[in-house]
């Protein structure tokens, strides 16, 4: 089942973002722009009405859904990080790297939900140092 061509994107998704996927040949309903403070389950059904691809930072949408709301519900797209900075969360280079490989792996798979978690940590090298001392001593 390919991707649709629709997205709605959710509040959490930065305009940078929106931009590049507009870039990228995307419908973009941006929940920011028309219906800012909206609840989750409105963003859900909205894209859900239009057969958009969702894509959102926020993991809570699940346990707030009916049956038969997660069974026939939008495709999902949830694009997480811990440890990385807004800023580079917006950064567009890596997001369009990130939506050209879910379009070339995900959109020919059954797959309705993908959630994508990157785990950033920074550290000065002595802190690295420390760790992998630690781990030695161990």
């Amino acid at each position: 089942m390919p991707l649709p061509k629709s997205v709605v994107a959710d509040e959490n998704i930065p305009r940078e973002i929106v931009t590049a996927l507009e870039q990228l040949g995307y419908s973009v309903y941006w929940i920011a722009e028309h219906e800012s403070g909206i609840a989750d389950k409105a963003v859900w059904r909205l894209a859900s009405r239009r057969q958009a691809l969702l894509i959102t930072r926020d993991v809570g949408f699940l346990p707030q859904l009916t049956k038969d709301e997660i069974l026939h519900g939008p495709v999902v797209l949830v694009y997480q990080a811990d440890g990385i900075e807004d800023s580079e969360l917006r950064a567009t280079e890596l997001f369009r790297h990130f939506i050209t490989w879910y379009v070339q792996e995900c959109g020919q798979k059954d797959w309705q939900y993908v959630e994508v978690s990157i785990k950033g940590k920074h550290r000065t090298r002595s802190q690295c140092w420390g760790v992998v001392n630690y781990r030695r001593k161990r």
